[in-house]
């Protein structure tokens, strides 16, 4: 109540069809994030995403809220809990980008629960007091170590390379930001949220209108978007997605550099790789001494090395979170679609909007800015256009039949060759469209090159066929003035030194002599 006006100020969703799915098919963490709303009344949309079986965003909960701080974030999480029904904090990781009173509500909450870190937004905050390539490739090889003795190594050259910046991560819990201090639990072994950005990426044009407006297309795009996972997730070849496949495909790749000794029916020993190491494989318990395998859930590179001498499939290790059983449960339950807002039941029960605030400056659009030292995107690659014809059927306007238009129409051409051989000039609408539309699309200078080349191709064969005739006469003469034969009793070769002397007398006529020598 603000005075004596009821005023909107905050509101909370959690649609049954995303709550049904985390509770079947989801692997148990969360991702946590909050983004501007761009319409005349502003305010902070939060929301909660979670990942699928195919390593894809899914969306728990939103809410609008009218700033980001501990408060909002406490109101969001108290109703986010309920719904997801989470008892016990041990078995559920959150990953945030560090927003304002985030971690204060989760420590509040759920202190028993696992809470990552984005290692981008991280290092974002790392890079402007220590710059430097090399500082930053060794920040990503300590948060990419698996294993604790790995992330000491990368943790002292970090020291080597500048005490400063190994003091920057003295009040930086390992637990928040390196997989070498992640639970395996929750089978995913992911350093960024961008599950969350992308999300806030695909609701960007719903950010911009009404509350009601926008929450109602969130809702469909929301219920589309289940509708299209689950045929898809029909569909799929192999026990896994399309995404994990790719996965094994890349790391299948690499398994040329190790090789594997059998100890047991499923232990082996994997030696190779870059430094030659060592590591051990239990294929029944799905465990690799390097916990790349225990982290994600994916058959590590020492693993499938160790199947592929098994003549398996790599496919059938992978983890039961990441099935197409779990996908499909994940988005079998429906999102009901419900009537337009004019067959809305009325209720006496006003509320007025949020207080409108102009912001300064333009309306921003973009889903997120790049910073200063981000990398760009790479240029789309040069192909060529596909042709229309590909990808939408076109209609006759003749015929009214699909698949061609009206130059191509049969029955224009049975017209027009009717009229030209009975010599009718009457043609029908669509042969007359079909005459001005190639007058039209052909331009004047193509039109006066096609009459010069006309011209030219005339007067080349007017010159050809005089040459011919001046060849004919000459031919002609010839034969009336040849030499009379000897008999055929004379020795060939006076009669050859005869024909030799008669071309040498007429050497001007090179034509004539072939001729002369063909005939004798």
């Amino acid at each position: 109540m603000d005075g004596d006006v009821r005023r909107f100020h905050r509101i909370y969703i959690c649609l049954a069809a995303c709550k049904q799915g985390w509770l079947k098919g989801c692997r148990p963490i969360i991702g946590l994030d909050g983004c501007h709303i761009k319409g005349q009344h502003p305010g902070q949309l939060l929301a909660a995403v979670r990942i699928d079986a195919n390593n894809g965003m899914f969306p728990i909960a939103y809410a609008v809220a009218e700033v980001e701080n501990t408060e909002t974030w406490r109101w969001f999480l108290e109703y986010l809990i309920w719904d997801l029904q989470i008892d016990n904090g041990f078995s559920y990781t959150f990953i945030t980008d560090k927003q304002k009173g985030l971690s204060i509500a989760i420590q509040e909450l759920v202190p028993n629960a696992e809470h990552r870190h984005c290692v981008r937004h991280m290092y974002n905050n790392f890079k402007g007091a220590h710059p430097g390539e090399g500082l930053k490739q060794t920040v990503w090889n300590a948060a990419r170590s698996s294993t604790l003795i790995w992330y000491n190594r990368h943790m002292e050259n970090l020291k080597r390379q500048s005490d400063d910046a190994y003091k920057w991560f003295e009040d930086k819990f390992p637990e928040h930001w390196t997989r070498s201090h992640f639970r395996t639990n929750v089978k995913c072994d992911i350093l960024l949220n961008n599950l969350c950005e992308s999300w806030n990426a695909a609701i960007l044009k719903f950010r911009g209108k009404p509350i009601i407006t926008m929450l109602d297309g969130i809702r469909m795009d929301t219920m589309v978007r289940m509708a299209n996972k689950r045929v898809a997730g029909m569909r799929w070849r192999d026990h896994v997605g399309p995404r994990i496949a790719k996965i094994l495909d890349k790391i299948g790749q690499r398994t040329s550099d190790y090789r594997a000794y059998v100890a047991g029916e499923y232990k082996y020993q994997v030696v190779g790789g870059m430094y030659g190491s060592k590591h051990a494989v239990d294929l029944e318990a799905h465990t690799c001494t390097c916990r790349r395998w225990q982290l994600s859930g994916i058959p590590c590179v020492h693993a499938i090395c160790a199947i592929f001498s098994k003549k398996q499939d790599p496919a059938l290790y992978v983890d039961e979170m990441l099935s197409q059983t779990k996908y499909i449960d994940a988005y079998s339950p429906i999102i009901n679609p419900i009537a337009g807002e004019n067959d809305w039941e009325q209720i006496d029960y006003p509320i007025a909007p949020p207080p409108y605030k102009r912001q300064a400056g333009r309306p921003k659009m973009k889903s997120r800015i790049k910073e200063a030292g981000e990398k760009m995107a790479p240029p789309a690659p040069n192909i060529a256009k596909m042709r229309k014809s590909q990808y939408v059927k076109m209609t006759c306007s003749t015929c009214g039949k699909k698949g061609h238009n009206l130059r191509g129409c049969l029955k224009n051409k049975a017209v027009a060759s009717s009229n030209q051989v009975g010599g009718d000039t009457q043609t029908n609408v669509g042969t007359k469209r079909m005459q001005k539309s190639q007058n039209k699309k052909a331009p004047a200078s193509k039109r006066q090159r096609n009459t010069k080349d006309h011209v030219i191709s005339s007067r080349n064969k007017s010159r050809q066929r005089k040459v011919e005739e001046a060849k004919k006469n000459e031919i002609a003469q010839a034969s009336t003035s040849r030499p009379v034969q000897r008999p055929s009793s004379q020795p060939r070769q006076e009669q050859m030194s005869e024909t030799m002397q008669y071309a040498s007398q007429n050497t001007s006529q090179p034509s004539q002599v072939l001729d002369d020598w063909a005939w004798n």
